[in-house]
This record gives C-alpha cells, structure tokens and sequence, in this order.
C-alpha cells in the first residue's frame, strides 16, 4: 500500500465563507490516492494555536475507484470541545469586546507520512437544521446581514458583527456625528460627506444643489472649515441665523440674499465640539444644520463575533452602526418601555448570542410542594397521639406565568430559539436566575400583525426546612 496523495474532497467552505455551526452534524471528507492496497485507516490533525495538535481518526466512507478511497471525519462533537462555554461577558455602554464564541481551528489530513494541505475553519456556539438553506454554514452572519434586536430603554442590548480578520480596523461608529480621530490630519475634509449624510436633504457638498438644500465645501487650501452659500436651484437664496458651537465662523453677504459662512475648525476637533446653524432659503421653511464631532480610536480584535452594546434612550427603532476594514454596517433596535416592576428575560438565541425580552409586571405565581418523604412514628398512646406519622419536608420549584405584549412578526419568529434555548434567565433581585421556559411553541402566526404570547417561568428549586 503506498498513499500518493491526500486531496481534501469536502471541506465545507463555500464563496469563501467558513464560519460554521457545530451544534448540529458537521463532517469533512478526505479522498486517498493510493497504489497497490486501499489503506484502512487515516488521521486527522487539528489545532487552535499552531502550537498544540490533537489528532482523530476519520471512519471509511466510500471507494471511488480502483486507486480513490474516501474517509470521513465526524467532526461536531469534536469541535465543541474546542469552544470556551457561553457567558455574558460584561461591559459597558457603547462598547465593543469580543463575544468569545467563536474559535479558528486549521484542520488537515495524514496518514503519518502524506499530507493534504490544511484549511481552516471558525467554528461558533450555533445551530442549523435541516430547513437552513446552507447547511451549517452561517452566511448571513459571515457577511454581516442586517438583523433585528430588541432592547428595553435604559438598559443595555447587545449586537453582533462578525470580523473575519484579525488585521481588520474596528471602529465604533455613530453616524449621528462626525468622527476625529489624532492621527489624521485632514479630520475636516475626510468627513464633509458624513457630514451631508448627517443632514440628509439640507447640504450638498460640492455640487449644485436641489431644492431646499444649501452648498458647502471645505474651506480652501487648507480644508480646516466649511464654507457655506444660501443658493439652490433656481437661484433664489436666503440667509442664515443663530450660529453657535466652538469654533470662530465669518459670515459675509455677497448679493441680493446670498450670504456666505465660512466656519473654521481646528486640525483634529476633539470630543463634543460642534457647530450649529440655522437657513432661511426663499419661500422655505427654516432648517437647522449640525455638525458635533465625537473622538473614536481603531480596535482590532481576533477573528469571531464582535459583540455592541448600546443603552436606548427612548422607544422606537433606532440602528446602531459599526465600522469593519472601512465597511459600514448596522443593525436594528426596537426599543421598548419598561414599566416599574416589569421583568427582563434574557436568552441565547441559535446563533450563540444574547437576546432580550420584556415580561409584564402582572404574573401568576404559583408554589408546586412535592413531598420527599414521611417518617413512622411509635403510637405510645392513642389518647396523647394525633398521628404515627410526621412528613420530613418538601421541594418546591416555583413557577411564575408571565405575559409580553404586543410581540410583532419578527419577535414571534424568535420565539423558536427561545424555547429550544438551553440558557434562559430572568432579572430578579438584582441578579439573573436561570429558569426554564414552557409555552404554547407557537413561532409564526397567520393572521395578526402582533401578538401577545404568555410563557411559564419554572424558577430553580427553592429550599425548604427538613427534619433530615
């Protein structure tokens, strides 16, 4: 028998996507070459650090040809072990860190003496089933998809992104306001289209513009400004009124209800400076333009999920918004109020990521005593004995049943992750309780655009007084 080639035939990588679920099957295949006698056996090798190999044997799958024979290594279980166990990880409002679900693990296959070449893979705390369109496969999480979270007003939410190289430039990005950063020296004129898109449909940065919009630029030759003229389309102009903000600003009048307003900004602006105005064009209402300039720096972080956490001011939908390698990506949050008492739920989803939910404050609680047992008694006398038999005690789970209103399509679609969650909590006493969840399974309704859903919260075993 001699093995004259090693080819991997199936490694599970598509469009350059490797990201992978492992809590579900997951197998690679190796195609063998050989002459003379098919070979019975063959290894595969893995490692997390190029520093530490650990090596499994693949089962015999298939013979091709004559000289082809295929092995197959059922990897899944395997895998797992090389994931950390899922926690919440701390942090602080508008922060970014690491999720810590996610490993990069370089596979290949031996028979001691032939090698394939080694591929690598990021394996992930998620799952996929049979109705998932790639298999394990998590593209739409590799090619950061825009997903939905719901989040309470004034409490955190998470969000996640995933980086798929450690080199990449992370930034934590607000749109709402223009971005510094020291190292760069032409702060001001790097950001005059973020400043456009801030105040969407009221600047045109150097072309002319539409109807009720005002031209700006940068400040010539030396771009550390902006220069602004009250003309659009049709030429009829305006003026303009309350200038206020850190930085010194000329405002010259040019022609007949034209005005020019140069603002001077400082090399590198640093955190919370702004500028703000207001426009007056002919026959329009007034607008107000503002540019506020926040501080970031650029993280790296090793390749996996990186994980936001944002604290919504008030309800409705809000994005929340991070820079991967110069790529802009978002979310969606839809923020609800919390009223006093209301309780939080919180949840991993399939994708190996914290979820929140609100409870209403107005649950059932119920107490559920099994016995554990009675102990005989001596009757000495039937006159002085009420009974020969005493009970030792009692365990009790509690169960609160518990109400969330007014979930809509995409809440209740989530639904499914949160039953078949295996790490379900609720905020109570100051501290997350893991509980257990039961409710009627449904995760997609037909008719109604929102729905209320009530849910059984079984609480963790309470402790009761025993004569053991």
């Amino acid at each position: 028998m001699a093995i004259t080639a090693i080819d991997v035939f199936e490694n599970n990588i598509e469009n350059g996507v490797n990201l992978m679920a492992i809590h579900n099957p997951l197998t690679f295949i190796a195609e063998v070459t050989y002459t003379s006698t098919a070979p019975d056996t063959l290894q595969v090798v893995l490692t997390d650090d190029n520093t530490n190999y650990y090596t499994y044997d693949c089962v015999y799958y298939a013979d091709i040809s004559l000289t082809k024979r295929q092995f197959i290594f059922i990897a899944d279980e395997v895998l797992r072990s090389f994931l950390p166990t899922v926690a919440d990880v701390g942090q602080g409002s508008d922060t970014i860190v690491n999720s810590n679900i996610t490993n990069v693990v370089s596979i290949y296959f031996t028979d001691g003496v032939t090698e394939s070449t080694p591929f690598s893979i990021t394996i992930c705390h998620a799952a996929r089933d049979y109705t998932d369109l790639n298999g394990a496969l998590m593209v739409d999480e590799y090619n950061n998809e825009t997903k939905r979270y719901t989040g309470i007003v004034g409490e955190l939410v998470y969000q996640y992104w995933y980086n798929d190289d450690a080199n990449n430039d992370i930034i934590n990005f607000d749109p709402t306001k223009l971005m510094v950063l020291s190292t760069v020296t032409d702060t001001v004129g790097a950001n005059a289209t973020q400043l456009e898109r801030v105040n969407d449909g009221k600047l045109s940065y150097g072309v002319p513009p539409e109807i009720g919009e005002i031209w700006f630029d940068v400040i010539p030759y030396t771009g550390l400004g902006y220069i602004f003229r009250t003309k659009y389309l049709g030429g009829e102009g305006g003026i303009f009124s309350n200038v206020i903000g850190d930085f010194t600003y000329t405002l010259t009048e040019i022609g007949s209800n034209e005005w020019i307003l140069e603002i001077a900004i400082t090399t590198n602006p640093t955190n919370g400076q702004y500028f703000q105005f207001n426009y007056t064009l002919t026959g329009k209402e007034t607008q107000t333009i503002r540019g506020e300039f926040k501080s970031y720096t650029i993280q790296h972080f090793d390749v996996g999920f990186i994980k936001k956490a944002i604290t919504p001011t008030a309800e409705g939908e809000i994005t929340s918004h991070i820079l991967i390698d110069g790529i802009e990506y978002y979310h969606t949050v839809k923020a609800v109020a919390k009223c006093t008492n209301d309780i939080k739920l919180r949840y991993i989803d399939r994708n190996g990521q914290y979820r929140f939910m609100l409870m209403s404050s107005f649950y059932k609680a119920e107490s559920r005593p099994e016995s554990i047992g009675d102990i005989d008694l001596y009757v000495v006398s039937l006159k002085d004995s009420a009974s020969n038999t005493q009970r030792i005690g009692y365990k009790n789970k509690d169960t609160l049943t518990m109400r969330s209103h007014l979930l809509d399509a995409d809440e209740i679609t989530l639904l499914k992750d949160l039953y078949n969650s295996n790490d379900v909590s609720i905020y109570l006493n100051s501290k997350w309780v893991s509980v257990t969840i039961k409710g009627d399974n449904i995760y997609r309704y037909q008719k109604k655009d929102t729905l209320d859903i009530i849910l059984t919260v079984e609480l963790p075993q309470s402790y009761n007084l025993t004569k053991l």
